[in-house]
């Protein structure tokens, strides 16, 4: 990635995937992102998975899920302190209001800084709903000195899109959270969708930040992390 785009930021998620121990999604780490996103609350899921048949890649029959990842106050510090301790500017995952009193805890105990980076998740199950008010209600209970980004599960990422733009924050959008470009057809890919994104902020009058005035914003250093490279050098 650094060679195809030397200057971009990457941001790994330690949310992984599932059947995924806490150490294993924290090793996401070891390759020396910018940022990671870090779970303020339990994840608590439930899905059907219809049957996928080879020769498609790991075939498996149909089956439900439902199941609790158990971030708690200790996991979530441990998390935050290992990526202090790299250098790693984590990604505050908000799913609901009470989400603010780990917000506050983390920042009793020294372990992120300002700006917070915190990204508000919208219409997931068991996070808020994606509505104005609730959006409204989350950003009220959010620490000064935080940059604020917005997603949003399925058909509710192009109207939170749009709302984030509008308030001042921040926006994520992609294949991860929502496949359709709009009701009935699938995106082609994520360009696509940043495209779109790109022009509602042109037509709200809101410029798009380039990687070097992101990185900025985010308080990120000038010059891109390369994995061995400065890890070797402890930088």
């Amino acid at each position: 990635m650094r060679e195809r785009c030397p200057d971009i930021i990457i941001n790994d998620t330690t949310g992984g995937g599932f059947n995924m121990t806490m150490d294993e999604r924290l090793s996401c780490l070891d390759a020396r992102p910018e940022i990671a996103s870090l779970n303020l609350a339990p994840d608590m899921s439930k899905f059907h998975f219809k049957e996928r048949k080879a020769p498609l890649l790991h075939p498996h029959p149909a089956f439900d899920y439902d199941d609790c990842l158990p971030f708690t106050y200790k996991l979530i510090h441990r998390y935050a302190s290992e990526m202090k301790k790299r250098g790693i500017k984590p990604e505050l995952e908000v799913y609901h209001t009470g989400c603010a009193w780990v917000i506050r805890d983390l920042m009793a105990a020294g372990v992120i800084e300002k700006p917070y980076w915190i990204q508000t998740v919208m219409g997931y199950q068991t996070s808020s709903f994606p509505t104005v008010q609730a959006v409204l209600d989350l950003l009220r209970d959010l620490p000064e000195g935080t940059l604020w980004l917005c997603s949003a599960i399925g058909p509710y990422q192009l109207p939170m899109t749009a709302l984030a733009t509008i308030l001042g924050g921040h926006v994520r959008v992609g294949l991860e959270d929502n496949i359709y470009y709009r009701r009935g057809e699938k995106a082609k890919s994520n360009a696509q969708v940043v495209e779109r994104a790109v022009r509602i902020a042109h037509e709200l009058n809101r410029e798009v930040a380039t990687a070097a005035q992101a990185r900025e914003m985010l308080g990120l250093p000038r010059i891109p992390t390369q994995y061995g490279v400065q890890a070797a050098a402890g930088v």
